[in-house]
């Protein structure tokens, strides 16, 4: 049931989310509680858990426009809301991972991303044991009115559908930018407020529509990305853009960074994707695709000299081609070329 949280490095949580601490709503050993508090909070869904104690808890801060929920339920969960009528949720990581099915989009969450959610007709979240999520609540009224201010959306403010995807994964630069403007808002109206010191409303008005801004440029990047859009397909979608990238450099050395970069994500998210795919991480899925490619070569000509097929799929020492190739298909290249 739960997300293939595949074993990593722990990560720091990408935003600093203690402030919300002081701000606790419940805490509670059984769903069916939780389930009342959430679903007025925020909507009606339906939740079933794994084997684990629960220990349901939310804390809860507002700035006027936007709410900021910091959950977490213990054990594995499923939760399946309705559609979304007049708002949109980001979600956070900030221990554990979630995996999102939305509108037939999938995305599997790890600390370092965020997720715009804007389901038209169906989620499912999968929250993996002691997962823990920031959840930013953000009106489409929000989003509207920061719409109506640029040319560039104006057309369509009447119309929040229209402006944000069901599903929009923020990582890599993008998402940094996102986590730095939702901690220096939390660190503004919370850590002020806490201290006495409250933030003046222009400034926090100023922010919340600066938040919702950054939400519709997100939109237009991947507008304009069209087919190849990060993340708009399957969840497989960032290692169909990096085994487009390494195809078109089989023969040049390719670091995992590269890969990455190619695949609109950051390293550790692409290792992710690529473990839960192929079962293997991404530079000896690189190797294993150049091997392919290799056979497929020699397999179309008999003729085709092993040398240049090797070096041609950036194999330059020809004795570990021959072991890695053997390792794979069970034979050595050269039997390959002669059995065709």
């Amino acid at each position: 049931m739960s997300p293939a949280c595949l074993e990593s490095p722990p990560v720091s949580a990408p935003v600093n989310a203690s402030s919300l601490y002081r701000h606790p709503v419940f805490r509670c050993g059984d769903l069916r509680s939780s389930h009342s508090h959430l679903r007025s909070l925020i909507s009606d869904h339906e939740i079933r858990s794994g084997a684990g104690e629960v220990d349901s808890t939310l804390f809860a801060a507002g700035t006027g426009r936007l709410q900021f929920m910091l959950l977490r339920y213990g054990p594995e969960v499923e939760v399946t809301p309705g559609a979304f009528e007049d708002f949109s949720l980001v979600q956070i990581p900030l221990r554990g991972c979630t995996e999102i099915e939305c509108d037939g989009q999938r995305a599997l969450l790890v600390p370092g991303q965020s997720a715009v959610v804007s389901p038209r007709k169906s989620l499912k979240l999968l929250w993996s044991a002691d997962c823990e999520q920031l959840i930013v609540r953000v009106p489409n009224s929000l989003v509207r009115t920061a719409a109506l201010g640029h040319a560039q959306w104006q057309r369509s403010a009447h119309n929040i559908r229209a402006l944000l995807a069901p599903l929009t994964v923020l990582d890599g630069p993008q998402g940094r930018r996102w986590n730095a403007q939702v901690q220096s808002l939390m660190d503004t109206v919370l850590c002020d407020a806490d201290e006495g010191s409250s933030a003046h409303p222009a400034w926090i008005g100023y922010s919340e529509l600066g938040l919702a801004l950054y939400l519709l440029t997100l939109q237009a990047d991947a507008t304009d990305d069209g087919a190849d859009a990060r993340w708009a397909g399957t969840r497989s979608h960032p290692m169909v853009l990096a085994e487009r990238f390494a195809r078109t450099r089989l023969c040049a050395p390719i670091a995992l960074e590269d890969l990455a970069r190619a695949a609109g994500v950051s390293a550790r998210t692409l290792h992710f994707h690529c473990k839960r795919e192929f079962g293997v991480g991404p530079m000896e899925w690189l190797r294993h695709l150049r091997l392919d490619v290799a056979r497929e070569k020699l397999q179309q000509s008999g003729s085709a000299h092993v040398t240049e097929v090797a070096m041609a799929c950036g194999f330059g020492h020809l004795g570990r081609f021959a072991a890695y190739y053997r390792e794979r298909f069970g034979e050595l290249p050269r039997e390959t070329a002669v059995l065709d």
